[in-house]
């Protein structure tokens, strides 16, 4: 008699045996301890809940297909079924082969300083650094005409940064020829900056995708209420959907509500750029007047809103997921990103700026690379 396989709900009932919703909630006294020895019983508490956190709260759980959910299963069964003793570092770097391959860039395990995410994706070329170090959030400058935006991040900006950053839309953007937009190395973070700033470019307010869909779990909900409160979410308490789900009108027309900015832009991309600079470049993706340098950005937004923060109980890693589902624009868009509509093999700011002379040749504004 062969050996019966288990099926997904088998393995989801089994693992989840050992957990309860509550197990979500993140512990009043989180101690990384690396060396700190966890017991059979203390991984197996760990593996249920972290299996827990896949099935009722990962926004992406529910459009995996079977393979991918068996081998996230399988894997998690075996460390169950064997548990034994070891530190938590160790426990950590077993749990980090999994994470490494699932297709999710905003997937992560952190612990002790170091981040664990997945090892799939396009193999990167260097197209350069962002022009402004990370530490300065943002840089503005109106040079021989042209814009040059500068943005090495969109986290951690106060309300001065916000505020001394309006100034764009009123002494440089209005005065320029043209507009050269560095997103190299941005990691995404909060879009209150940059939509509004892809709002005034394309005239009107673009769609980041066609379909955000949200978990409506009990354990989603415990998510949801710790980052917003109760009325941020009535309505998913008040559905019986398994999930929910918002829809975008598609894309406005260039310019149907504002002027929208007519003159040339370049948006500087690598593989870095991510998240919420990538949303950045969806609302802009069909402006007539812009055009992407550099190389395939990161591919980190089907998965989004990464503030499902779960720390394990006994070991206390914490896993990040994503909470947003987004049915995007492009297919296969994770782990691919965008393709740049002018590919460089040096310094994509150099690219741009040849790119720029060539369009203004004829003007007699002077467009001589400024020296970085």
């Amino acid at each position: 008699m062969g050996i019966k396989i288990p099926t997904v709900q088998e393995m989801e009932s089994k693992l989840l045996q050992n957990s309860v919703p509550e197990d979500i909630n993140i512990p009043n006294d989180i101690q990384e301890q690396p060396d700190k020895i966890l017991d059979a019983d203390d991984i197996r508490r760990d593996i249920s809940v972290m299996a827990r956190t896949f099935i009722n709260v990962y926004c992406g759980w529910p459009f995996y297909n079977e393979v991918l959910k068996r081998t996230i299963l399988q894997f998690l069964t075996n460390m169950y079924d064997n548990a034994h003793n070891m530190t938590a570092q160790e426990f950590c770097q077993e749990m980090s082969q999994l994470i490494a391959k699932i297709p999710d860039k905003h997937m992560a395990l952190r612990f002790a300083g170091n981040r664990f995410s997945t090892q799939l994706g396009l193999v990167r070329k260097k197209v350069g650094k962002n022009i402004t170090e990370r530490q300065q959030k943002y840089s503005v400058e109106l040079y021989d005409g042209v814009a040059i935006i500068a943005l090495p991040t969109l986290s951690g900006w106060s309300d001065s940064d916000l505020e001394k950053f309006q100034k764009l839309y009123t002494d440089i953007l209005p005065k320029s020829v043209a507009t050269i937009i560095d997103l190299r190395g941005n990691s995404g973070g909060s879009s209150r900056i940059s939509d509004p700033l892809a709002n005034y470019l394309y005239g009107a307010k673009g769609p980041s995708s066609k379909k955000t869909w949200m978990r409506n779990t009990t354990e989603a909900n415990i998510i949801y209420n710790r980052k917003w409160d109760a009325t941020g979410i009535s309505k998913i308490e008040t559905s019986d959907d398994p999930f929910i789900k918002s829809q975008s009108d598609g894309y406005p027309k260039f310019e149907s509500e504002g002027p929208g900015y007519r003159k040339p832009i370049y948006i500087l991309i690598n593989g870095r750029t991510s998240s919420s600079a990538e949303m950045f470049c969806t609302r802009l993706k069909q402006h007539p007047f812009v055009k992407f340098i550099g190389e395939n950005t990161a591919g980190c937004e089907v998965y989004g809103n990464a503030y499902g923060i779960v720390v394990l109980p006994k070991s206390h890693i914490t896993f990040v997921v994503g909470m947003d589902y987004r049915e995007l624009f492009q297919d296969n868009f994770e782990l691919n990103g965008y393709t740049p509509d002018i590919k460089c093999d040096g310094d994509a700011y150099d690219a741009a700026w040849k790119h720029l002379q060539n369009k203004l040749k004829n003007n007699k504004v002077d467009t001589n690379r400024k020296s970085r």
